[in-house]
Order: structure tokens, then sequence, then C-alpha cells
């Protein structure tokens, strides 16, 4: 059975919150970790992002 994005831990977009990607276990240890360092956006606010410097 295939998992979905409302099933699983996902990086979110900091500026909507839209699910950007789906996180393995492996991946979900890191981010506990350090979780500043997995800031993500969508599509829609990453130019928005980069201008803003991230």
């Amino acid at each position: 059975m295939r998992s979905t994005l409302a099933d699983d831990p996902t990086l979110d977009c900091q500026s909507c919150g839209t699910p950007v990607r789906v996180l393995t276990d492996a991946e979900q240890q890191r981010v506990a970790a350090n979780p500043y360092n997995y800031v993500v956006f969508c599509r829609e606010h990453r130019d928005d992002a980069r201008q803003k410097g991230f």
C-alpha cells in the first residue's frame, strides 16, 4: 500500500503550510534533531522566499 501526504510526516511550506514533501524515516530523525535546517517553500512562495534571502 502506498502512503500519502495525509498519512506521513511532511515538510510544509513556511508561508502557507502546504505539504511539500513526505519524509522518510531517516529524514524524520534529521529534521527532529535540527528543524531549522529544513525550511521549505512551495513553488508558489519559492520566489518570494528567495527575494527575502532564503
